[in-house]
């Protein structure tokens, strides 16, 4: 497994979501589970770009996901919500 990482969130929330950190490396696989109303939606929301968080901030290879172009979020969402 690499020890690279390829998404990292540092304390990441929102209205819905209380503040999380996660960190995920290439070829990782998680698993996101959870009642309804927990927050998976909302998390990959802010993960993705989506929705802007009220706190923190999301890293793409390092890069902070806000200089990326609306087109690049919408290609990370695919692939985030493809697995």
């Amino acid at each position: 497994m690499s020890s690279v990482i390829l998404l990292e969130a540092h304390g990441l929330a929102s209205q819905f979501l209380k503040p999380l950190s996660l960190s995920l490396k290439p070829g990782e696989v998680v698993g996101l589970l959870g009642p309804n109303g927990a927050g998976k939606s909302t998390l990959l929301k802010l993960l993705s770009g989506e929705w802007k968080p009220s706190a923190g901030k999301v890293l793409l290879n390092g890069i902070d996901r806000k200089i990326f172009r609306k087109g690049h979020i919408i290609h990370d969402k695919v692939v985030l919500n493809s697995f």
